[in-house]
């Protein structure tokens, strides 16, 4: 005769887990009245022993799994922590020719841009994963379309002090450019 401890382990998920807990608990430990009531007491005078490791092996499941649990909520909220972090010093370490491209982005509130395919920068950009290609068609074979990744966007929209001085310099360049001729 063989034990599927496979089978029984994807049988006790935590709900059924919590509930040997409680009824095992409430017999081993409940009032003898309710017991008594409910009609259990022949049944826990002759499986007590028994009752009595189901409900340490449940309750060691199911304190195994809620640690499983909090364990990988925590270790999400460190990983999405870290990757915070991460990103912050990779905008706070831009070259001021990368902040320059950027600025685009946040002066006009553009999610597209054009960049030539040679720009050094650009490409630099992609490789620290602020910007993306975001077509493989080209303008004349030159310039491709680059985005800006959405958690940049949020980052610089939030922090525009991340971009000075180019990011002013960029907006004056573009009020001029705006501004009707006097």
């Amino acid at each position: 005769m063989t034990i599927d401890l496979r089978g029984i382990a994807d049988a006790l998920k935590p709900p059924l887990l919590i509930a040997l807990v409680g009824v095992s608990g409430l017999l081993l430990f409940g009032p003898s009245q309710l017991v008594r009531t409910l009609g259990l007491a022949a049944l826990l005078e002759k499986y007590r022993p028994l009752i009595g490791i189901i409900f340490l092996v449940a309750t060691a499941l199911t304190a195994i799994a809620g640690f499983t649990y909090l364990r990988s909520v925590l270790q999400g909220w460190y990983q999405a922590f870290q990757a915070h972090r991460r990103r912050m010093a990779c905008l706070q370490s831009l070259t001021p020719a990368e902040r320059s491209v950027l600025a685009e982005y946040i002066v006009f509130n553009k999610s597209t841009t054009q960049q030539l395919i040679s720009d050094g920068v650009a490409q630099g950009l992609v490789h620290k994963t602020i910007l993306y290609r975001s077509t493989i068609l080209s303008d004349e074979w030159l310039a491709f379309g680059y985005n800006l990744q959405p958690w940049a966007s949020k980052m610089l929209r939030a922090q525009p002090e991340l971009l000075e001085p180019q990011l002013s310099q960029y907006e004056q360049h573009a009020q001029k450019k705006l501004s009707p001729r006097t």
